[in-house]
C-alpha cells in the first residue's frame, strides 16, 4: 500500500496528473498556448462553491526545465489582444463567458506557469 501511494505521488509530478484531469487540453484550448510533453505539476487543484458546485475555481501551476520552457515561449501568440508582456512575466487574460475567466501568468525567471480559471 505505502509503495502504491509513493507510486502514484510520482505520477502526479509528471503529466499524466493532468492529462487525466484534462487540464493540459483546457489550457491549450483557453490560451492558444502549446504545452511541451515534460513538465511537473505543482498545483492541480479544483473548489467549487454556491449552488451545488456553480461557481468554481481550477488552479494549476507548472515548472518546465530550459529546453521545455524555451518551447512553451516559442508557442506565445505574437499578435494577441489577450496576452501582454509587463516586467519581464507574460499575462494573459479572457473572458470564456459573462461569468467565467481564464488568467494565465508565465514567469521566465523560475520557468512557471499559472493557470487560473473562475465561473463566479
Amino acid at each position: 500500500m505505502k509503495l502504491l501511494l509513493q507510486i502514484l505521488i510520482l505520477s502526479c509530478t509528471m503529466t499524466s496528473c493532468l492529462m487525466i484531469n484534462g487540464r493540459a487540453d483546457l489550457i491549450e484550448q483557453n490560451s492558444d498556448l502549446v504545452l511541451p510533453d515534460n513538465y511537473t505539476v505543482i498545483q492541480d487543484t479544483s473548489e467549487a462553491a454556491g449552488f451545488a458546485g456553480s461557481d468554481y475555481s481550477i488552479i494549476v501551476e507548472l515548472e518546465f526545465d530550459s529546453s521545455n520552457f524555451e518551447q512553451l515561449m516559442k508557442s506565445l501568440p505574437e499578435n494577441s489582444d489577450n496576452w501582454r508582456e509587463d516586467g519581464g512575466n507574460y499575462y494573459f487574460n479572457k473572458n470564456l463567458s459573462k461569468s467565467e475567466s481564464v488568467s494565465i501568468i508565465i514567469d521566465p525567471a523560475s520557468r512557471l506557469l499559472l493557470y487560473r480559471q473562475d465561473k463566479i
